[in-house]
């Protein structure tokens, strides 16, 4: 059960409400009109999506260099972007309804390792923006987890202090951090398929049979 001290749940956006990016390759592949096997294409990726999910390069910027080191000389059609987040779905349906029900109780918070311009217009169009009182994306404050510093960060942003929040999330690391500034860490498997630390669910909805 979640302990009764807790007054807000903060979500993990990369596989807890949505799908993996890293499973999300066959996509960019599309979007990116390419033929790579999914191994090759991520070797490519991931460090340019690193950097702008530290804010050290824009999307715009990661899209022309991925172009370039795909086709030397080529540039972005400018459709890319838009594309590829077509492809990312929530990784469970009715989740509108579960984040509903669980405002009831608890103050939602989201805080993701992510590019915040991917992650708004996934919340837009998915209609959840409303439901999270604070919203904390590595891309806007240079920080990725698991630095103590986001946590707490969201904490604050919450109204709450660490030990009267949850975090949600699918790999052990960052619950581990969760845990070390005092939060109560939840598992759900995804990029980590175990974990050692955690009250373990299957999904976001099966927490409204934990309050």
């Amino acid at each position: 059960m979640i302990p009764n001290a807790v007054r807000a749940v903060v979500l993990d956006l990369n596989g807890v409400v949505t799908m993996d990016l890293n499973q999300a390759m066959p996509a960019l592949a599309e979007a990116l009109g390419v033929s790579l096997e999914p191994a090759r294409l991520h070797a490519l990726w991931y460090p340019l999506y690193l950097q702008a999910s530290l804010g050290s390069i824009t999307p715009d910027q990661l899209w022309g260099e991925l172009r370039e080191k795909l086709a030397p000389g080529s540039a972005p059609t400018g459709r890319e972007e838009a594309q590829w987040l077509a492809g990312i779905h929530l990784k469970e349906p009715g989740l509108a309804h579960t984040l509903a029900r669980l405002t009831a109780r608890y103050r939602l918070g989201l805080l993701s390792n992510y590019v915040g311009r991917w992650a708004r217009a996934i919340l837009d169009r998915e209609v959840l923006s409303s439901y999270f009182g604070a919203v904390l994306i590595s891309s806007d404050v240079g920080v990725r987890k698991p630095d103590p510093e986001v946590y707490q960060r969201i904490c604050r942003l919450v109204r709450v202090p660490p030990g009267a929040a949850a975090y949600v999330a699918d790999e052990e690391e960052d619950l581990l951090a969760a845990q070390a500034v005092g939060m109560f860490p939840v598992f759900i498997p995804g990029e980590d398929a175990t974990s050692r630390v955690g009250l373990h669910v299957a999904s976001v909805s099966d927490l409204l049979d934990l309050v």
